[in-house]
Order: C-alpha cells, then structure tokens, then sequence
C-alpha cells in the first residue's frame, strides 16, 4: 500500500480538504500499525472518514444546528415535531445533552455535551471514549478534548476500524462497514461516494466477472494447487505450508491473505484474474519488527535455547572441574545427551560422530562434561541462528 497523500484527501472529499495536512502523516503511521495495509482497506478507512469529519474539514460534531426540521432530519426519533426540536436551535450544548445526556454512558451533567462525537470516526459518549482511549492508552474519559488532536483522533480510528470493520472492508461491503460504525446505514449515499472517489484514488478495480475455467480451489487439481502454493511461497506468504498440492486450512489461510493484500474479492475462487494478480505482484514485505527479531516463535529455536543453556551449564560445570555421578556410566551419559537432543531433530545426527570420542574418555567426568557441554550448546546456538535467520527473511510463519 502505497503512502497517502493531501492530493489523495482532497480527491476523495471532492473539494479542499481543509485538515488534509495535518491527517495524512498520522493516518499513513497508525493505518500501517493497525494493518490498514491493502487498497481495499484503505478506501473504506477513508472513506467513512470523509463522510463523518465532513469531507475531513472538522475533528468535531457540529450541533449548532440553524433551524428545526434540520435537527427533526438528523434525530427523527427524538424530535417528532417541529415544536419539539424549536428550542434547540442554535443551542449546541443542550441539543448535546438532549441526545446523548443519560446514554452511552454518559450519567453526569454536561456529559452529553462533553462526550459529543469528536475524532475522525465521531467517537461519541463516556463509555466509547473509556474504551478506546484505553486501548490506544491514552485517558480520553478524563481529557475528551484530546480526540479532536489529529493524531490522537487517526490512532483511535485506526484501532476502531482494525476491530470491528476490517472483515466486512475486506468484502468490500459498505453496508456491513457502515452498519459496524453507526449501527444503522447512516447517510450511505454519502458513504457510497466517497468510497468510489477512495477506490479511483487508490486504484481498486472492480470486482472482476467470473471467466471461463475459474472454481473454488478446494476443487482445483494436484497441480494447480502446487502451482498456488509455489507462487504464494515465493511471494513470502509462508504460512502456506508445503508445496504438496493439497487443499487445507493453510492454503485457504494463505490464499485469503494475498487476495486481501492484493485488493482482489476475498474468496477462494482461483480464476483468471488471481492467476494474472500472482504473476504480477510483488514479494510481501516483511515488517521491521520481523526483520530485526533477536528470536523466533518455534519449537525448534525454544528446544535450542534450551540445549544451548544446558550445553553452557555442563560446559561450566566440567571447567569447574565438579564430579558427575556415573548413574549408569557411559551408555547413561550419551543417552542423556541424546534425550535432550531429541528436541531438535537435527541433533542426533550432529552428536554421532563424537560418540567415540565420548567413550574414550569414561571415568574422567570433568573433561567429558566440559566437551560434550560445549558440543551441546555450539549445536544448540546452531540450529538456533538458522531459525532466527529463517524467520527474519519471512520463510515460515
């Protein structure tokens, strides 16, 4: 996903964008952080973004409505006459506490006024401001004035959209992305335009038509999914497991994943148009984190922590010259090695060729130690590089 620009803001609102400037640096950070990281994903984004910060020009619900049958549009079921919604005009604060006093867990006074829709997705009421305050980890409850601050108001609307809109964004559903924001299809026509003026800007191409040829990959051939599995494991989607041509949960996984980030319709069709997306994208870059981790997340690499510790202790013990107990003698001394090797499978056959040397030094325990403890933590520190090294260059998941 490329980086969004002002002229990407102005293009969707369809006019100047007055706060363009100052969103587009924190929405490229916390997008990216909330995996907001495909075209598909960004539309949507920014699209309901649009529409609620009305086209990106205010962080803030404007209540300062100018005349009756506008406040009877907006809150039909509140104001059922225009007698009713009279007294509110030009009155923001009490319109606040009108709508929102006594709801969304606003209980004190003033907090309908306090708490009114503020940040780029509107946040509205104490108990959203509680909430989504304390998962970006900043008191919104306390300082609900810091949800109309830029960079505060695109975390809290990443973190928003990342927990409950990216499934129905994926199925490039305005509806379901709609209804997960405001509850309801909320001024949808509005919506609808701002997220085709997203996808022209970002290039999302239409659905494409099922051609000729194309089925569900569960019922695709040996081959064909062997040809699937290579490209998506060339393309760094690892968790596609082994290229043995059949269908399961991490093929689908995979292959869901790269339609996400490739802006194609989520499914498993494997037609024409995922053929001709594989061949032409680019390798899945593998985040920094990743690509600097000092450990990986496998059997294999917690085994070989664990074998390098123990080889360190032996070797540590040997140097100290401590008496080992023979406890069954040599055969129980290698067998015991064995056992611990047995947790990387790489070891057993590392150990074979110093078995002889081990046996020619039976009955002096100190020295036996002090070698086998240093073979044991070398082959643990081995197998434990090559895991990390895998990892960072994204080759398993």
């Amino acid at each position: 996903m490329r980086t969004v620009t002002v002229a990407d803001l102005r293009a969707i609102a369809g006019g100047p964008a007055p706060l363009a400037s100052k969103l587009v640096g924190p929405i490229n950070t916390h997008a990216a952080s909330q995996g907001i990281t495909t075209p598909l994903r960004m539309a949507h984004f920014l699209a309901h973004m649009a529409e609620e910060t009305d086209g990106f020009r205010a962080l803030v619900e404007n209540l300062n409505y100018t005349s009756a049958a506008r406040i009877r549009q907006v809150w039909p079921s509140r104001f059922k006459t225009d007698a009713a919604a009279k007294p509110f005009v030009r009155k923001p604060e009490a319109l606040a506490e009108k709508v929102y006093g006594r709801r969304l867990g606003n209980t004190a006074p003033g907090d309908g006024w306090r708490y009114r829709g503020g940040g780029a997705y509107m946040l509205t009421g104490r108990d959203n401001y509680r909430r989504f305050g304390a998962a970006a980890g900043i008191d919104l409850e306390g300082n609900p004035e810091l949800a109309r601050d830029p960079e505060t108001a695109i975390e809290v609307a990443a973190r928003y959209f990342a927990a409950r809109m990216t499934a129905a964004a994926d199925r490039d559903d305005i509806e379901g992305t709609t209804r997960a924001l405001n509850g309801a299809l909320t001024n949808l026509a509005a919506r609808r335009t701002y997220l085709a003026r997203a996808k022209s800007a970002f290039g999302v191409m239409a659905a494409p038509a099922k051609v000729s040829g194309g089925k569900d990959a569960s019922r695709a051939s040996k081959a064909d999914l062997m040809r699937l599995q290579g490209m998506l494991r060339d393309l760094g989607y690892a968790e596609v497991g082994m290229v043995d041509g059949k269908w399961g949960s991490r093929t689908r996984g995979a292959l869901l994943a790269f339609k996400a980030d490739n802006g194609l319709p989520v499914s498993t069709e494997l037609d024409e148009a995922t053929w001709a997306a594989l061949a032409r994208a680019a390798p899945r870059e593998v985040s920094t984190a990743r690509a600097e981790a000092k450990t990986a997340p496998s059997a294999a690499a917690k085994a070989a922590q664990a074998t390098k510790l123990i080889g360190g202790t032996a070797a540590g013990v040997g140097a100290a010259d401590a008496a080992l107990e023979p406890a069954g003698g040599i055969s129980g001394f290698l067998g015991w090695l064995t056992g611990i090797g047995d947790m990387v499978g790489s070891f057993t056959g590392a150990l074979a060729p110093f078995r002889d040397l081990f046996a020619s030094l039976a009955g002096n325990w100190p020295l036996l130690l002090l070698i086998g403890g240093a073979i044991l933590f070398l082959v643990g520190r081995h197998i434990f590089r090559d895991e990390v090294e895998s990892y960072r260059a994204g080759e398993w998941s």
